[in-house]
């Protein structure tokens, strides 16, 4: 994620998350700007980095589609992690640990449906490039991480087959060699290792 540089983002951490509290809770930002400009720690950093000039209405409309965008991302990823730890308290740990990989495998799925979307609306031919890349290389872990899975999978079942033991449910026949959803699958891509689901870019 790039590093924010504007007014809110040079502010101390605590008056940063005091104000994402309260664009939460349906602040108005003339509210806004009156609280933070009249702060002494506030009135420091503008003087230090931008010559007094005061935040503005248009510096809380930035920070509400970015910074505090983020924020409300990874609490949600804090409260969705603390519900499914509390869910799975009585699991022993290797069952932990196994959901908690599925969940964060869902979760990296969403993001890059938004990561995706927000894509298509990229201009800027540097930058496109740019995030599609990182988009690929995402993808490509993704896709590895489930063929690692599906070759502990494989090693399970011939584990349980020497032992004598009942065999783990294995894929249905015909299903796709890659697990990911058909969004993010290129059409001939079989996964394994060699192959990717995007080509280098140049």
């Amino acid at each position: 994620m790039r590093a924010r540089t504007g007014k809110i983002a040079r502010l101390p951490g605590a008056i940063r998350q005091e104000l994402n509290r309260r664009l939460y809770n349906g602040a108005l930002g003339c509210d806004l700007v009156a609280w933070l400009n009249a702060l002494p720690e506030v009135q420091r950093v503008l003087t230090e980095r931008f010559a007094g000039h005061p935040i503005t209405d248009d510096n809380i409309s930035q920070w509400r589609h970015g910074g505090f965008r983020d924020w409300l991302l990874e609490e949600d990823r804090r409260a969705r992690l603390q519900e499914l730890d509390s869910q799975n308290h009585q699991l022993d740990p290797a069952q932990r640990a196994q959901r908690l990989h599925a969940h964060l495998e869902e979760r990296l799925v969403l993001e890059l449906t938004e990561e995706l979307e927000r894509l298509s609306a990229m201009k800027n031919c540097e930058e496109r490039s740019n995030h599609l890349r990182r988009l690929s290389e995402s993808l490509c872990r993704l896709q590895d991480a489930r063929s690692r899975e599906r070759h502990l999978r494989l090693l399970e079942a011939k584990a349980a087959h020497d032992s004598g033991l009942p065999r783990s449910p294995q894929p249905r026949p015909g299903r796709a060699s890659s697990d990911l959803p058909e969004p993010f699958r290129i059409k001939g891509y079989r996964g394994g290792g060699g192959a990717r689901p995007f080509p280098p870019l140049p």
